[in-house]
């Protein structure tokens, strides 16, 4: 499979250019277009989605000094099941913390409790991550679905920080390349 292939590019998509600073800067703004905050919003908004609930988010987890922070919310307007209050003020997100796999707690009006599903994103970085759906009674179908796809956001995640990583090393290759003498007698622009 070629390159282009694999970073989901045809060959009708590559350009070709005479100057080497046109093809990286070209390079340049395609790998900065990807922004990895608006990726995490669309990731945990289409979490919601892909579990037919209003509620969805993204904690970050430090295992070691067993704390949970919230990244990103998505709730319904308004909150009606006050699922933002009931994150803060019990204690699940102190379980995230402390576990390393899937975590279901039933619905429980009563206490309520509104239903959840958190599952680990699979992270190549230091960083441990739970994508998280509420609102509804969840089963085991659900678990799944959405382990499958927060596989695919972690993925896709690292995938965004690559290319601004890429896209920083690049912008240095472009700087001193603008440095460097031209081939054929031509100085620095």
């Amino acid at each position: 499979m070629s390159i282009t292939h694999q970073v989901g590019l045809d060959h009708s998509a590559a350009l070709w250019y005479s100057e080497p600073e046109d093809s990286l800067q070209s390079l340049i703004e395609t790998f900065t277009g990807l922004d990895a905050d608006d990726l995490i919003d669309q990731v945990v908004a289409a979490a919601a989605t892909v579990c037919s609930t209003g509620y969805s988010g993204l904690v970050q987890v430090d295992p070691v000094q067993e704390s949970a922070t919230p990244i990103r919310l998505h709730t319904p307007p308004g909150d009606p099941l006050a699922v933002e209050g009931w994150l803060q003020d019990g204690s699940v997100l102190k379980t995230l913390a402390t576990r390393c796999h899937p975590i279901r707690l039933p619905r429980d009006s009563v206490l309520g409790h509104p239903g959840f599903l958190a599952v680990p994103v699979p992270l190549a970085t230091r960083e441990e991550a739970y994508l998280w759906v509420a609102g509804r009674p969840f089963d085991h179908r659900d678990e799944d679905l959405l382990v499958r796809f927060a596989t695919a956001a972690g993925r896709a995640m690292e995938a965004a920080r690559g290319f601004e990583a890429a896209s920083r090393l690049l912008r240095s290759v472009h700087a001193f390349a603008r440095r460097l003498p031209r081939r054929g007698g031509a100085g620095p622009k």
